[in-house]
């Protein structure tokens, strides 16, 4: 599958309530990371409303980007300059995702703190995932020129997730729902390790054929069912926040 076609007021819902998890989650920096969304045209992109908290988010408050220069086309928030940073590139050059999801989520970005701060296959959160990340190693200070985002996208390669050193944590996936799975389960999975390793007691790493067994494919359907992962927690914003679908 090469393509992601949804009606645009379905994913506008989507991202907002991705924006929402976060926020009830811990995952977010308030007004800060970002989030965005590549459509079919591949000339535009929707991203993160700026500067609302990530709790404010709704579908109506997402704003539509023109992909070769960064205007807003549609939408009353403006971008800020890492959105576009991180997003021009990623959106431009890798090769299969459209949305990606950019966060200093606690756990993950723990690990990114530690000199060659890797996630270890020691929980069975990283079966699907482990062949599926990479590393950023070069911390840059504030990120404001688009070369970052294609470098970032160049060490990200064709995987799903990139650790960026001293710094967080960018999921991809073909849809939000994709994306923010990858990211709840990758955050679960960093803060497993961080306990486990606290103990100082003899990690126990999974076995090296069983995680390659279940790591070739990583959108295929064994690794889940990503949009009732993400429909799970819509039904509980659908009951407890509704105003983020206006």
């Amino acid at each position: 599958m090469t393509g992601y076609a949804v009606a645009r007021t379905d994913l506008h819902r989507q991202l907002a309530a991705v924006h929402r998890i976060c926020a009830r989650l811990d995952l977010h920096e308030a007004i800060d990371g970002h989030i965005s969304m590549r459509l079919e045209d591949d000339k535009q992109m929707l991203v993160s409303p700026y500067p609302l908290h990530w709790s404010e988010v709704t579908a109506s408050s997402i704003p539509t980007l023109d992909l070769t220069n960064g205007d807003v086309v549609a939408g009353d928030y403006a971008l800020d300059r890492p959105t576009w940073c991180v997003h021009s590139g990623l959106q431009r050059l890798h090769p299969r995702h459209r949305c990606f999801l950019h966060v200093h989520s606690p756990y993950a970005t723990a690990i990114s703190c530690r000199k060659d701060g890797r996630l270890l296959p020691i929980h069975q959160h990283l079966i699907g995932l482990y062949n599926d990340i990479a590393y950023y190693d070069d911390y840059e200070g504030e990120v404001i020129t688009e070369e970052y985002g294609e470098r970032l996208a160049r060490a990200m390669g064709e995987k799903s997730i990139v650790f960026l050193a001293n710094h967080g944590v960018v999921t991809g996936g073909l849809t939000p729902a994709k994306a923010f799975k990858r990211l709840y389960y990758l955050e679960r999975a960093c803060k497993f390790q961080i306990l486990a390793e606290s103990g100082n007691a003899t990690l126990k790493f999974l076995e090296k054929s069983v995680v390659e067994a279940f790591s070739s494919e990583p959108d295929s359907e064994a690794w889940g069912h990503d949009d009732n992962f993400l429909a799970a927690w819509m039904r509980i914003l659908d009951r407890e926040s509704p105003e983020y679908a206006s």
